[in-house]
């Protein structure tokens, strides 16, 4: 059987690909020793851009917690309007 060196990276879809970056990074480590810059540079600007929406995702991310909180907590009738209101008042300055 044949296969499997760099755990079926071939395979990767969406959901996975990010956690992947050894294998990704050290993909295209391998394809510029053989030579094949095109291919290896491709690799790592894949590897960089996944590391930049890893970043951009987690600001965001960051920058929203409140914001989704005082929906859910307005949903669930825990708080009501003031607390989103406040909450996307802090999300704009920050």
């Amino acid at each position: 059987m044949s296969g499997g060196s760099w755990n079926y990276l071939c395979y990767v879809s969406w959901p996975e690909v990010s956690e992947r970056m050894g294998d990704i990074t050290a993909m295209g480590d391998r394809l510029a020793r053989e030579g094949y810059e095109d291919a290896a540079m491709l690799t790592h600007e894949l590897a960089i851009d996944l590391q930049m929406l890893r970043v951009r995702t987690e600001a965001k991310l960051r920058n929203l917690t409140d914001v989704w909180q005082a929906v859910e907590w307005w949903d669930s009738g825990d708080s009501g309007s003031e607390r989103l209101r406040d909450a996307v008042e802090r999300m704009r300055t920050t």
